[in-house]
């Protein structure tokens, strides 16, 4: 399987189902990727708890056209203004470009019935910007369909909520009861281009 710059990516599955590993092993593939980590399950970069911080980060990449980062931006406790700066940080990615955002627990930040205007930006014209991106979520029935209407690749681990199992029943067809028992590190995969698939990231013996 092969992923380009500004491919986008929305992986489902309870909790312990292997999500945020699988997400590691796609992320190898990009150089430059900013991941909003409100779960604090991310350490693998650079960790950043204050919006300036991050603004000052970034004029330094852009000054220096530094190409390779991994910049994991956290939500102070007490924050107040979470929503506006997740907005804020999706527009400095923009402006910034050809890069991967990686949003975990997305369904934090949206609805069914509604997206930040910025990540509106991101999901639909996102790839004029070679910007990618990356949904993670426990709760497929609690994001906006527009994340799935454009993403590229959609991995399917376990699932049990049946709001959650209705959600990807439309690309998972048939094999929607697979997923209540499916094992751990293990998805199926849908593609619009490359159609769908069993796929684990658990280690083969010889």
């Amino acid at each position: 399987m092969i992923f380009q710059t500004a491919d986008c990516f929305c992986i489902f599955g309870k909790r312990k189902s292997g999500k945020s590993y699988l997400a590691r092993k796609i992320n190898a593939a990009y150089p430059r990727q900013v991941i909003i980590d409100p779960v604090e399950d991310w350490t693998d970069g650079e960790i950043i708890y204050s919006f300036n911080s991050f603004c000052e980060k970034i004029k330094n990449i852009k000054k220096n056209n530094i190409r390779e980062y991994k910049l994991i931006f956290r939500f102070g406790i007490d924050e107040k203004n979470t929503p506006e700066i997740f907005n804020e940080i999706l527009r400095i990615c923009l402006y910034l470009g050809d890069l991967q955002i990686i949003i975990d627990e997305v369904q934090m930040f949206c609805n069914p019935n509604w997206m930040p205007p910025h990540l509106k930006n991101v999901v639909f014209i996102g790839r004029h910007k070679k910007v990618g991106y990356m949904a993670i979520t426990q709760r497929p029935a609690q994001i906006n369909k527009g994340l799935l209407s454009q993403a590229e690749h959609i991995f399917c681990g376990q699932l049990h909520d049946k709001n959650d199992l209705r959600a990807v029943a439309d690309f998972i067809g048939d094999d929607i009861n697979d997923l209540i028992n499916l094992p751990a590190r293990n998805f199926i995969y849908f593609s619009p281009t490359f159609g769908k698939n069993k796929f684990s990231t658990e280690k083969r013996s010889e």
